[in-house]
């Protein structure tokens, strides 16, 4: 009676199992043309760079799947900001609308918003995020569902930063929520940049590796290994 009901329960959880792995095999082909496309449109390093932001986790270390929005991006701020804050958050939607041609992303007001953005102090940090450590100047996080998706986002900003500290901050931590989830030393200009990084425009290399997200058939749940394997172990 015991082994009858293990099997039936095996038999169970592979039939909800199954179609998420069928969905997720689905989604992971790439396409041969397009693999060629990526190839022909972007260097080494384009890859190389785009892999690091992309695949690595700086919070845990361990490599991850490919995230990215499928859907509308549509921010809201909330807490102690400026207008001169939404004037350089309209900036950085305009300057990404300019690179993206897939989702469209758009300044709402907070509560309709999908990619939540508060500026307040660093003991607020700690309310939403067990990893900030002192002096953080801004965080992001990222909620996705089961093949990877995008579907809601969080950003906190030290209220207590001034000047291009709070401009590169803000700009960081939207980029980092399109799904580069990484910060890297590589390139000083990047907005990418992890050691003090006060640029408070992008880089061409950032244009291209968010260019290379949104604008080319890459699916969302894509392991870094396959990556590699694709378009850097050459």
């Amino acid at each position: 009676m015991i082994i009858t009901i293990i099997k039936i329960w095996r038999q169970v959880g592979f039939l909800l199992i199954f179609p998420l792995l069928l969905t997720n095999c689905y989604r992971l082909k790439l396409n041969a043309e397009e693999i060629q496309n990526i190839n022909t449109d972007f260097t080494k390093s384009d890859l190389e760079y785009f892999y690091e932001l992309t695949f690595q986790n700086e919070i845990k270390a361990k490599s991850v799947r490919l995230k990215k929005w499928n859907k509308d991006i549509e921010i809201g701020l909330i807490g102690e900001y400026t207008k001169e804050d939404s004037l350089e958050v309209n900036k950085i939607v305009n300057e990404l609308n300019e690179i993206i041609n897939t989702v469209n992303i758009k300044v709402t007001t907070f509560k309709n918003s999908n990619l939540k953005m508060h500026f307040t102090s660093y003991e607020e940090f700690e309310k939403h995020c067990k990893y900030a450590s002192i002096g953080t100047y801004g965080f992001f996080r990222i909620k996705n569902d089961f093949t990877n998706e995008i579907t809601s986002g969080l950003i906190l900003i030290n209220k207590s930063l001034s000047g291009n500290d709070r401009k590169s901050t803000i700009r960081n931590e939207i980029s980092n929520s399109l799904g580069l989830i990484n910060d890297s030393y590589r390139y000083p200009a990047s907005a990418f940049q992890q050691f003090e990084n006060r640029n408070i425009t992008y880089a061409e290399i950032d244009k291209k590796v968010i260019s290379l997200l949104y604008n080319y058939s890459l699916p969302t749940g894509l392991d870094g290994k396959y990556f590699k394997k694709y378009f850097l172990d050459k």
